[in-house]
């Protein structure tokens, strides 16, 4: 509920400041031919006919296509097919979607690793890939898309360290990677952003924080000063966790 509470007022806010009707879930303009053929890999690669809605997809204009939504000069802006059965892995293509906003392949049978195509979304804002089978590392590429705002990754088999490439994310607000099976130390180059409202690290295997009390604000999320931090069923110290949160 929070998770969509956050992505609704952020899709909010940017609809005002773009005009609603550059983003219409029917518009009639031609689509962009890059994005149309990223959209037939996307299809191919997850099972498209075994989908539970894949109304319109490859038969009627791409503007029909379910979840796919334009913007008035024919780029797919949002892609929102999460709870959709997708089976399968994310095609390296999806890179070529540049004009994208928002992201959500939530809870589906995702696998394989994340494209390092995915630093190609300049235009990405929101990006929501929970609840799936995805491994491997978190690409460094990440830290290449300058607007991106939230990162949903909890509940997959994602492995190894986050990407230092992160710290370049200045407009992050939301970093949530929790249950997955992530280690090492968090660099505090993460620490050091000034946006965040929610970090979720929790159930995981890291060993060390970077210093959160950047972060201190006088404004309150859940009762606490500063950002809502979730730290738990880590391999954490007592030592590491208080000098990094006591400013929170």
């Amino acid at each position: 509920m929070i998770k969509k509470l956050a992505t609704t007022i952020l899709i909010f806010f940017s609809l005002i400041s773009k005009g609603i009707s550059d983003i219409l879930p029917y518009n009639p303009v031609p689509v962009n031919v890059t994005d149309s053929l990223a959209l037939v890999d996307l299809y191919n690669n997850t099972n498209g006919q075994g989908w539970s809605n894949n109304t319109n997809w490859l038969k009627g204009m791409v503007y029909t296509w379910r979840g796919v939504f334009l913007s008035k000069n024919g780029r797919v802006e949002y892609l929102e097919l999460e709870v959709n059965n997708l089976a399968g892995s994310i095609p390296e293509s999806i890179g070529n979607l540049s004009g994208l906003f928002e992201l959500d392949l939530e809870n589906n049978q995702l696998s394989g690793s994340i494209p390092s195509t995915i630093g190609n979304l300049s235009s990405l804002v929101n990006l929501v890939l929970d609840d799936n089978q995805l491994s491997g590392s978190i690409p460094a590429t990440i830290g290449n898309i300058p607007r991106l705002a939230t990162i949903y990754f909890d509940n997959n088999q994602l492995t190894g360290p986050l990407p230092s490439s992160l710290g370049n994310l200045t407009s992050l607000e939301i970093l949530s990677v929790s249950s997955n099976q992530l280690s090492g130390s968090i660099p505090n180059s993460i620490g050091k952003l000034t946006s965040y409202s929610s970090f979720d690290i929790s159930y995981n295997q890291f060993t060390s924080l970077p210093n959160l009390s950047y972060n201190s604000t006088n404004e309150y999320y859940g009762g606490y000063e500063g950002i809502y931090a979730k730290v738990d069923d880590n391999n954490l110290s007592f030592s590491s966790i208080i000098p990094n949160l006591a400013y929170l």
